[in-house]
């Protein structure tokens, strides 16, 4: 016997509101309340209503499942709902603490939200790029493979909104999980191919892990991402070389031009 009753699609959404938004949330009400969502489409505005009250649930603070459990449904009606996301998008930027990113339905929701909005206009990245790497390391669910793909789009398109990740990074290189530095190793070869100097301070961390490391999916990862990394500041080093001994000659030059005018102007008077 089915609790709510297909034909009362407003009373049945909600109903599951008030349960995510108390913190009962799981994916069975996910699932009833998109289903109720879908027979609402041919009503606009009783849709919008329903997804505003979920932006509401998802902005409130203190509960990250129910934030979790009301993204994850917006998520499924983007087309319908692209006018809640800008504010989602600047309340989540808050919402994102240490404590909530601990909660394994949180870190996923908020991982698929960005890789969904960053995917589409890679700078939406940058209040989040410090929470994306964190996330590299969530060992439960699937946060660390989305925050993955989503910072790669990052470092293939923007990666100036890296900048000032390379601790972080290599901090996360020293993680005791395996695959944290895997994706970690991969997402530094492409942020050196643009910009080497961003992660610089890894490139004695990939050799070692590269030459010693026990586990064969780390070393190989480092190995092609310290061959990148290093040949690229090779490259920018004989740059900046060559550039100072342009800038050296042109000063020699323009003194030594500055020499003649002189002696010259100085037999005129004579």
């Amino acid at each position: 016997m089915r609790f709510y009753s297909w034909k009362a699609p407003k009373r049945k959404t909600g109903a599951l509101i008030g349960q995510i938004a108390a913190g009962n949330g799981d994916d069975d009400a996910v699932s009833q309340l998109k289903a109720a969502m879908a027979e609402m489409t041919a009503d606009p505005a009783a849709l919008d209503q329903v997804i505003l009250d979920l932006r509401d649930v998802a902005l409130k603070p203190g509960n990250p499942a129910a934030t979790a459990y009301a993204i994850k449904v917006l998520l499924a009606f983007r087309s319908h709902a692209a006018w809640a996301e800008d504010d989602l998008e600047k309340g989540l930027v808050k919402l994102g603490t240490d404590k909530a990113l601990a909660n394994r339905v949180f870190s996923e929701a908020l991982a698929e939200f960005l890789y969904a909005r960053v995917s589409e206009r890679p700078e939406r990245a940058a209040p989040f790029v410090g929470t994306l790497v964190q996330l590299l390391d969530r060992q439960a669910g699937n946060a660390a493979t989305i925050a993955y793909n989503t910072l790669m789009v990052v470092a293939a398109n923007k990666p100036e909104l890296l900048k000032n990740q390379g601790k972080l990074l290599a901090k996360m290189l020293g993680s005791i999980n395996g695959g944290t530095r895997v994706r970690t190793a991969r997402l530094i070869g492409v942020i050196a191919m643009s910009r080497p100097q961003y992660v610089a301070g890894t490139e004695k961390t990939l050799l070692h892990l590269s030459s010693f490391n026990a586990d064969a999916a780390v070393k190989k990862a480092a190995s092609e991402a310290w061959q990148i990394l290093s040949s690229r500041l090779q490259q920018e080093e004989e740059i900046r070389a060559e550039r100072e001994a342009l800038q050296n000659r042109d000063r020699a030059t323009t003194g030594s031009l500055a020499e003649i005018m002189r002696r010259r102007a100085g037999g005129e008077e004579a």
